[in-house]
């Protein structure tokens, strides 16, 4: 009797060590957004803060904002090679972890958090732990991000949990009080569930196989694109002359800057440049500069792009971007607007709720845009301007990563192409 009571109780015990879980170098997973009731927004979770602390709600958070934009986006995760770190002849083994977007480089002018992910490795139990990876976050010059300060993302074994994974981030938010501005840290509690592949050694409940690996555009490219003009823009869109109504005067301002484009790709970054520069006093165009989002197919690759007409280019594509884009779309019209493609740009009459767009149409008429080449015919009326559009461009793509380097000008206005 004492042998058989012996047996089980091995037997349970190896059954038990055999149920922890413990992740695998090289396993992949996504993670989307859930839609359980115990996960909120961060500008939810910061609005419930503020209203039992008695604050204003109305304080600037620019990353709180993006926070939210990417969180519906997705996240990929990627179990990578532990480390060992030796301190004084002990030796300490780490897990390590690479959290990147699931599909697009840039949403809507916001960088989406990117970085490592590192824990000590645990002592072995029976009992499963959950594992908390600290985060530390990269800009797009694979500095460390100023707007992403720290974080946490947290594998959560807890039988029958549907939010297996926390993601946790500190940002700051800009309050003014009593005329000052201050900065408080403020943190954003992300709840995700495992949707494909695995992570942290769970498998995705779907079953479902991981998507396709994002693809980013490599190469340079240098071309010129105008407006096709339409006999009936878009309702409240600027068209002909110049309005008497100041109020319409910006949008007028846009239309006239957004007739035609040098375009310069090189890798993911766009520069557009505007053929005309100054249409008067009150209307100066900016050097436009963004992002091409990748794709997963021949069908979808490189063929969106977001781009921001501002003085200040280091806030394009970041943790803390603040304004409206335009947004640049090939393949809407490719196929049945004889190689145009659009460009959506924001009306003075934007907000982040409503976001109001006017939607102009394009042709290429030198080099190559996002992949579609000028017809011989435009190529001959274009030659004239594409020296110049190359010299201007790489002056232009090196303010893009030096910011400071462009001069100052009195338009501002944003666009997607």
């Amino acid at each position: 009797m004492m042998k058989s009571v012996a047996c089980i109780a091995l037997i349970a015990l190896v059954g038990s060590a055999a149920a922890t879980i413990v992740p695998t170098v090289g396993d992949i997973g996504t993670l989307q957004f859930s839609s359980s009731e115990d996960s909120t927004t961060c500008s939810a979770q910061r609005a419930a803060d503020e209203g039992e602390e008695g604050e204003d709600v109305g304080s600037t958070a620019p990353s709180q904002v993006c926070l939210d934009k990417c969180s519906h986006n997705g996240y990929t995760v990627t179990q990578e090679a532990n480390t060992e770190v030796t301190v004084d002849g002990a030796v300490t083994n780490y897990r390590n972890i690479k959290l990147s977007p699931m599909n697009m480089a840039c949403i809507e002018g916001c960088e989406c958090p990117e970085g490592k992910g590192t824990m000590e490795e645990p002592e072995a139990s029976d009992d499963q732990q959950a594992e908390v990876y600290v985060m530390t976050f990269f800009d797009r010059m694979n500095k460390t991000d100023k707007g992403y300060l720290a974080g946490e993302l947290t594998v959560d074994y807890t039988e029958g949990e549907v939010d297996q994974i926390q993601l946790s981030v500190d940002y700051f938010a800009h309050e003014t009080k009593d005329g000052k501005e201050e900065a408080r840290e403020e943190q954003c509690l992300i709840k995700l569930f495992i949707a494909t592949g695995k992570i942290g050694g769970i498998t995705a409940a779907s079953g479902a196989a991981n998507p396709d690996p994002v693809q980013y555009h490599v190469g340079e490219s240098l071309g010129g694109v105008d407006m096709v003009h339409e006999k009936s823009p878009a309702q409240g869109c600027a068209f002909g002359e110049e309005p008497a109504d100041e109020t319409e005067e910006a949008d007028w301002c846009m239309y006239k800057c957004a007739q035609g484009y040098t375009v310069n790709i090189i890798d993911t970054t766009i520069v557009m440049i505007p053929k005309e520069t100054f249409i008067s006093l009150n209307c100066m165009c900016e050097v436009g500069y963004g992002v091409q989002n990748a794709g997963t197919s021949d069908t979808s690759k490189f063929v969106e792009a977001e781009v921001s007409f501002t003085q200040a280019v280091s806030n394009m594509c970041s943790s803390t971007f603040v304004g409206e884009i335009a947004l640049v779309d090939v393949k809407a019209t490719n196929a049945e607007a004889n190689n145009a493609f659009t460009m959506k740009f924001a009306t003075s009459a934007w907000t982040e709720a409503s976001k109001q767009y006017c939607t102009y149409k394009y042709k290429v008429n030198s080099g190559e845009v996002l992949g579609i080449e000028a017809s011989i015919d435009s190529e001959d009326e274009s030659k004239g301007k594409v020296a110049f559009a190359m010299f201007l461009a790489v002056f232009v793509l090196f303010a893009f990563f030096v910011p400071g380097c462009l001069p100052k000008k009195g338009r501002n206005y944003d666009s997607v192409p």
